[in-house]
């Protein structure tokens, strides 16, 4: 595992680990709010004048509905443009759909959590805005931070020196929705705050899985990559390299005078096999294999060529 696929599980089993002690402390307390989280969401109710109050609501809006489902669609067409050609189909399908794919399990996540905890929301009488089912975590932040995350992060395949714009930009905008549900009183802070770690964990595994899917498959020896339809140019033997230089092995009966380079499993051969060049000065590779099968021995006395 690379130093990068290292830093996500860490930025996971750490995100997680204290979302589950988070959610293990309130619930040694029934799930009732700490008195900062009754005195933040009093405050917001005492001073929230009406053009504050339309302005958040409005800013609020954008973590639920359409506009976070497309930033997934358009982190996908992003990553799919990130792409170096050819594109296989299925390959192309899969980066297209893959963020929206994560971001609705996401939701199910999120929501079957809810359910579990069910912890209660702020009272009615502090409501700014409409809300519905139970507290914690909350969708709105959830879902703004791993929408953001994945457009962010798919941004950043594109255009590595635009990473960390595109970070920055996206924890804004999950702050920013997230402290916006404590303002309107539909949310305890700590819901937030759970919905934060949560989404980091969320998007950790993201970018794991997305330098796998996004890991290009090495070429084929025997390929054609100009598509021009002739056949493939015969492999070479390995010249003396630095791991041969001056290793010499002597062939089996038959194949005498045979100055060979030992070469495991070079394309080719038999593992483990040997590969040298004839004595006769013709410069073709012959292939030596003490532990040869006997019904191939007499292929290898009269020199067995690749």
């Amino acid at each position: 595992m690379t130093g990068r696929g290292r830093e996500w599980l860490v930025v996971l089993g750490t995100a997680w680990l204290l979302f589950a002690v988070l959610a293990v402390l309130l619930a040694t307390r029934s799930w009732a709010p700490f008195p900062f989280e009754r005195a933040a969401v009093g405050w917001s109710a005492a001073d929230r004048p009406a053009a504050a109050r339309s302005a958040v609501v409005a800013l609020t809006a954008l973590g639920t509905g359409v506009v976070p489902y497309l930033m997934a669609m358009t982190a996908g067409v992003v990553l799919v443009r990130a792409t170096p050609g050819p594109r296989p189909l299925r390959r192309t399908v899969l980066l297209l759909v893959a963020p929206l794919c994560w971001l609705l399990a996401g939701e199910y996540l999120r929501r079957s959590l809810m359910q579990a905890f069910d912890r209660p929301r702020p009272p009615r009488t502090d409501w700014a805005t409409t809300a519905a089912g139970f507290s914690f975590p909350s969708g709105h932040t959830f879902t703004s931070a791993v929408s953001a995350g994945l457009l962010a992060m798919a941004v950043a395949r594109t255009r590595p020196t635009a990473a960390r714009a595109a970070a920055a930009g996206a924890a804004l905008f999950a702050v920013a929705i997230g402290l916006s549900r404590v303002y309107l009183g539909v949310h305890w802070p700590l819901d937030v705050l759970g919905s934060w770690l949560l989404a980091a964990g969320w998007l950790a595994i993201a970018a794991a899985a997305l330098r796998l899917l996004h890991r290009s498959p090495p070429p084929r020896l025997d390929a054609d990559p100009a598509g021009t339809g002739s056949p493939p140019l015969p492999l070479k033997p390995p010249g003396p390299t630095h791991w041969n230089r001056g290793r010499t092995a002597r062939s089996p009966r038959g194949c005498g005078g045979v100055r060979s380079a030992v070469a495991d499993g070079w394309p080719g051969s038999w593992p483990p096999g040997r590969i040298g060049t004839a004595s006769g000065g013709s410069g073709q590779p012959v292939v030596s294999c003490p532990g040869m099968r006997p019904e191939m021995r007499s292929s290898c006395r009269s020199g067995m060529w690749l």
